[in-house]
């Protein structure tokens, strides 16, 4: 083999896609804010809402992860038109064991399915060293309010996102049952688990104020502390 034909090979290896491995590290105190937006479908009204939240971890031990979260700067337009007192946003709490698992969930919107709501924006990171197209598949059981659903997340690949080394992911959440609630997504994560964008589509989101449920996209970004 002559030494160009070296040098090609040892460049395509370093080209080769490197697995993904997620090594999370939440330690408390740690915060990271966001910007949140929804457009939906609600009876044939087109509703947008936005909002900023703060994420802080709260507690951490070998099972489980304990976050907190509280929202300002709440919008809501109905048909275009702004709605006017928005909903109440109590602080979220919740409890997550190391599958990814709801354990408890309190606070959110008031007048929406918070926790499903929540649902839209929550990372299953997975535990596994996982291959470019590579997925790993989770079912869980009901528990409290989380409901019994399956989970499948897929790695993409290594990407650049505003300057920092991102691990991209897709992830499909389905409720069990024929009307249950869903939501497909791209997930982008540093290698430490810390959720940097999410972008993606939901369906049969509970919207207890309006009796009925609603459709649409939702879109959340970390912002600089």
């Amino acid at each position: 083999m002559t030494r160009h034909a070296l040098s090609i090979l040892l460049i395509a290896s370093l080209a080769v896609a490197v697995p993904a491995q997620l090594k999370p590290a939440p330690k408390v105190g740690d915060k990271a804010p966001y910007k949140i937006k929804y457009t939906m479908d609600i009876q044939g009204m087109d509703v947008t809402v936005s909002l900023a939240t703060t994420v802080e971890v709260t507690k951490v031990d070998e099972n489980e992860v304990a976050r907190a979260a509280t929202s300002k700067d709440l919008k809501v337009v109905l048909g275009g038109q702004d709605l006017e007192p928005t909903p109440e946003i109590a602080p979220m709490k919740v409890v997550i064991g190391k599958d990814g698992a709801i354990k408890t969930f309190s606070g959110g919107m008031e007048g929406v399915d918070a926790l499903r709501m929540f649902l839209t924006t929550h990372f299953f990171a997975p535990t596994a060293e996982l291959k470019e197209g590579a997925s790993t598949k989770s079912t869980f059981d009901k528990k409290g309010d989380f409901p019994k659903s399956t989970v499948e997340v897929a790695f993409v690949g290594a990407e650049d996102l505003n300057g920092e080394k991102a691990l991209k992911f897709t992830q499909k959440f389905k409720e069990d049952g024929e009307l249950g609630f869903s939501c497909d997504t791209t997930v982008w994560a540093l290698e430490d688990g810390t959720v940097l964008k999410i972008e993606g589509a939901f369906k049969n989101l509970p919207i207890p104020a309006a009796g009925s449920e609603a459709s649409g996209k939702i879109t959340m970004e970390r912002q600089k502390a």
